[in-house]
């Protein structure tokens, strides 16, 4: 939660990764009545585990339209962030959404994180760089992955609606519960290996700049920059040279997440 309570501020704007944005959305329904359309966070301060492949949900309340948020915010941080500038009525917005979420997280049988808008993103975001940059690096193996990666997660949503409706009819048993474990299991393998690709250039061990504007799979981002490049030059050559390196990265990473795939519906 951030910039809870902020006078003038109306409503609640959600955030959130890919792979929870369902499940976020449906919160915020029920939890405040009303139909929002949310979009990914930017790369800030409360948002340092892109590089982790944790997924990420938040909000705050919205401005009016028109209204420039960093203008009305310009207290933020400062001396003059007293109590004055908080709107008692608004504190609970966020509350009722986190609360509900929390609580579905912590007791819901399968943890509601989805990969097939994951493996959709990752195949529109590698169709648009092979459009500019097909004449220097082809990367048509890795859009086959990500369809191998939607069809397979396509399955995995079939197989945890069955696995849910035979828990809602049966209760726990000791099938059911481990066809629960390796779900779930799944699940957050799915995260560790997709999410760092999709998201960061520094990876699990560093730190992406603040500020950093999202744009699927960034180590494959410069293939812009390539193809407009002289290709006799020693820039290209290298930077040809690093970006098959980046392409082999994420290959390894949708080759590992349908691994994982593969072995969790032989076991479900």
């Amino acid at each position: 939660m951030d910039g809870l309570g902020r006078a003038g501020a109306s409503g609640f704007d959600p955030r959130n990764t890919e792979e929870i944005r369902s499940f976020h959305e449906r919160v915020v329904k029920e939890a405040l009545g009303v139909e929002t359309k949310s979009r990914r966070p930017g790369r800030s301060g409360d948002q340092s585990y892109w590089g982790m492949g944790l997924p990420s949900a938040t909000g705050e309340g919205v401005f009016p339209a028109g209204a420039h948020e960093g203008e009305k915010v310009w207290y933020s941080h400062t001396s003059e962030d007293t109590l004055d500038k908080v709107d008692l009525e608004l504190i609970s917005i966020p509350f009722r959404v986190n609360t509900v979420s929390t609580l579905r997280l912590c007791n819901n049988p399968v943890l509601p994180f989805e990969f097939v808008t994951v493996a959709g993103l990752f195949k529109k975001g590698l169709e648009d760089l092979q459009k500019v940059g097909s004449s220097v690096l082809d990367l048509s193996s890795l859009v086959a992955q990500t369809e191998s990666l939607q069809r397979q997660a396509e399955a995995l949503n079939q197989s945890i609606g069955k696995t849910l409706l035979a828990y809602k009819k049966k209760g726990s048993d000791k099938r059911i519960e481990n066809k629960l474990r390796e779900i779930n299991t799944c699940l957050m393998e799915l995260g560790r290996i997709l999410l760092p690709v999709l998201s960061s250039k520094a990876g699990r061990y560093g730190q992406d700049p603040m500020e950093t504007k999202f744009r699927p799979i960034p180590a494959l981002q410069p293939l812009e920059k390539m193809a407009s490049m002289n290709a006799d030059s020693d820039e290209f050559k290298a930077l040809r040279t690093s970006l098959v390196r980046e392409r082999n990265m994420v290959s390894d990473a949708l080759h590992g997440a349908d691994r994982i795939l593969t072995r969790t519906l032989g076991k479900i």
